[in-house]
């Protein structure tokens, strides 16, 4: 898939692993290519920042609108599975930290009439967008299936630390409407779920 809005010095990191998941097996593959989407206003902070600076700038942050998670790629392959992309926004500091988000993968269970969780190492996965001070950005995760698996969706817990430390941590369920999303495949195609 050809990256848009790439700079020099963005990375692209691909790690792969295959699971038994549902009716049948899939793999997971992560996508890393963290960078601003839009330009965010530099907060003015010293190289340490106090212990009341850190707590308005994670409040900011868990709050922000730049803050969301969404389905980017829906591609079934006929009762075979296909392709699953999870695709996840969050907000730097104004300060350096260490950002990161986990993709927990979600199966609507009908005799539960709810969704629980997937079963599986794989389906579970954890991308760090490494360390920023400024800036809106993005990273997410791919997982192909190799037969049927219904309705899925995610949850994404997006955690900022400093130096060790978490600061914070916020959670999205993935939703539609969110196409900035980047490698969405078709662009701009954005939804709360998938069906595979």
């Amino acid at each position: 898939m050809v990256e848009r809005m790439r700079r020099a010095t963005i990375g692209i990191a691909i790690m792969a692993a295959s699971f038994a998941a549902g009716a049948g097996g899939a793999q997971a593959a992560t996508r890393s290519s963290a960078h601003p989407i839009r330009a965010q206003a530099a907060t003015r902070s010293s190289a340490n920042p106090t212990r009341a600076q850190i707590r308005r700038a994670v409040s900011h942050a868990e709050r922000s609108s730049y803050l969301w998670a969404t389905v980017n790629i829906c591609k079934a392959d006929r009762g075979h599975g296909g392709l699953l992309g999870i695709r996840g926004e969050m907000t730097a500091l104004g300060f350096r930290s260490t950002l990161s988000m986990t993709v927990q993968l979600r199966q609507y269970d009908r005799s539960r009439a709810r969704y629980v969780w997937v079963k599986g190492t794989t389906a579970r996965r954890t991308v760090s967008l490494g360390s920023l001070r400024t800036g809106v950005h993005q990273d997410g995760a791919e997982f192909h299936y190799s037969s049927a698996t219904g309705l899925l969706d995610a949850i994404v817990t997006f955690t900022w630390t400093r130096d060790g430390r978490r600061l914070g941590t916020a959670t999205r369920t993935t939703t539609a409407g969110h196409h900035t999303a980047a490698f969405a495949d078709p662009p701009r195609y954005s939804a709360a779920s998938c069906r595979l």
